[in-house]
C-alpha cells in the first residue's frame, strides 16, 4: 500500500513527512545543503537525541572521519553541478556525497534553498530552480534508491532584510509539498513550522544557536515516530459524519479495512461534517496520537483536537489537507502532562470538513486507524 507519511512533531502545528524506519541507531544519513542545513549544532542536537549513533556523510554534517566540504552560499544548481571553489570545482555536493567510497545511506537531507529565494527575482524563477530538487532526488534514485528528507525554507521576517522576499519562500515551500505529494520517497520535513521569528538572527536569513538546535531536535524525532497504533482506543463517538463502510473496530491496525464517512449534518461551515472522539483510559505511556486516512478528492481538511485535563477543554493539535488517494499517516505528538490524566485517560477529536474544490460529492474520508503511540 502506498501511502504518505507525515508527522506532527511539536505542539507548534507542526507538519513533516516521515519514514519507515528501522533502528535509529543504525541510521545512515547524507546531508545535502547550504549554511542552514551545515551548521554543526543542527547535527549535534540530532546526534545527541541518539547518543552519536547516527552516521552521518557529506557537507558539515560530517562526522567520524567523513570529509567535511565547504559551507555557505550554496544554491541547488550549485549543489548539483558544483561552483568553483578550491576543491570543488567540477562537482557539486551531490556527487562528492553519491560515492561509491561511501556506504549506501537509509535517508537523503536536502536542506537548502534560502540562496535560491534571496537571490530570485521573481516567484517564476522559483519554479525554474526548483527543477533542479528535482533533478537530485532523481540522481539520489538512480545512485541509491534511499528515502530523501526535503526541508521547507523559514520565512524571511518582515522587519528584516530579505523580508521582500518572502513570496519565494512561500512559492518554494508551497512547490515542496505538491513535489512531494508524487512521489512515494520523498518527505518533507516543515522546518518553517517549528522557527518562530526570534529563532532566525538578525540578518534574516540564518538561523539563531537555538534555532539549529530546535531543527536538529525536530528532524531526530522523524526516522523513529512509530506508524502504527500502540494504544488502540477502548471507545469511539461518530458526533457528526455517516458512516457507509466497515467497522470502528478496525482502527487499531493498518490493515487496510476502512471505516468510511460521508458529510453528516451542520449548523455552520466552521464545523466539521465528519467529527470523531477517540478514548482511552490506557494512555499512561503514550506520547502521540497516529491517524492513518484518505480522502476520495482534494480540498478535504482535517484537524485534531486533544483534551487538556489541566484547564477541562479540547485544545487544537494541528490541521492539514487531507491526503488524496493514497494513504496518509499522520503522527501528533502530546504532552502527557496536559492530554493523558493521572489515571491514565486520554480524549481526542478528530475532524473532516471541506475547503477547497471538490471533483467528488458526495465527499468521502476513509480511516484504516487511529489511536495513540508509545
Amino acid at each position: 500500500m502506498n501511502k504518505f507519511l507525515f508527522a506532527l512533531v511539536s505542539l507548534n502545528l507542526i507538519f513533516a513527512l516521515l519514514i519507515t524506519s528501522t533502528n535509529a541507531n543504525d541510521l545512515i544519513i547524507a546531508q545535502i545543503g547550504d549554511s542552514v542545513g551545515a551548521h554543526p549544532n543542527n547535527r549535534l542536537a540530532t546526534e545527541n537525541v541518539y547518543d552519536g549513533n547516527i552516521r552521518w556523510i557529506g557537507d558539515n554534517h560530517t562526522a567520524s572521519g567523513r570529509p567535511t566540504f565547504a559551507r555557505g552560499g550554496w544554491r541547488f544548481f550549485e549543489m548539483l553541478n558544483g561552483r568553483t571553489i578550491p576543491g570543488l570545482e567540477n562537482d557539486g555536493l551531490v556527487h562528492h556525497v553519491v560515492n561509491p567510497a561511501y556506504p549506501t545511506p537509509d535517508i537523503v537531507y536536502l536542506v537548502g534553498g534560502y540562496n535560491d529565494a534571496g537571490q530570485a527575482t521573481s516567484v517564476e524563477s522559483i519554479t525554474e530552480r526548483f527543477q533542479y530538487v528535482i533533478d537530485i532526488v532523481n540522481l539520489v534514485d538512480i545512485s541509491w534508491g534511499s528515502d530523501v528528507y526535503i526541508a521547507t525554507i523559514t520565512n524571511f521576517p518582515e522587519d528584516r532584510m530579505w523580508a521582500h522576499r518572502q513570496p519565494n519562500v512561500e512559492a518554494y515551500n508551497a512547490l515542496l509539498f505538491e513535489f512531494a505529494r508524487t512521489r512515494s520517497n520523498v518527505y518533507v520535513v516543515d522546518n518553517n513550522a517549528i522557527i518562530s521569528n526570534d529563532l532566525i538572527a538578525a540578518d534574516g536569513l540564518h538561523l539563531t544557536v537555538a534555532g539549529q538546535v530546535v531543527i536538529g531536535e525536530s528532524f531526530a524525532q522523524l526516522p523513529v515516530c512509530p506508524l502504527d497504533v500502540a494504544i488502540p482506543p477502548d471507545s469511539i463517538t461518530a458526533f457528526r459524519g455517516i458512516q457507509t463502510a466497515g467497522e470502528l473496530s478496525s482502527f487499531s491496525n493498518s490493515d487496510n479495512q476502512r471505516a468510511v464517512f460521508t458529510p453528516g449534518f451542520i449548523l455552520n461551515s466552521s464545523e466539521s461534517p465528519v467529527w470523531l472522539e477517540f478514548n482511552t483510559s490506557t494512555a499512561q505511556t503514550a506520547t502521540n496520537f497516529l491517524v492513518e486516512s484518505r480522502a476520495n478528492t482534494p480540498g478535504i481538511e482535517f484537524e485534531l483536537e486533544a483534551w487538556n485535563w489541566n484547564d477541562n477543554s479540547f485544545r487544537l493539535l494541528g490541521s492539514n489537507d487531507a491526503p488524496f488517494g493514497n494513504d496518509g499517516v499522520f503522527v501528533f505528538p502530546i504532552e502527557p502532562k496536559d492530554h493523558i490524566s493521572p489515571r491514565g485517560e486520554a480524549r481526542t477529536r478528530v475532524g473532516w470538513r471541506q475547503t477547497g474544490f471538490i471533483i467528488s460529492f458526495p465527499w468521502r474520508v476513509e480511516i484504516d486507524q487511529a489511536g495513540w503511540n508509545e
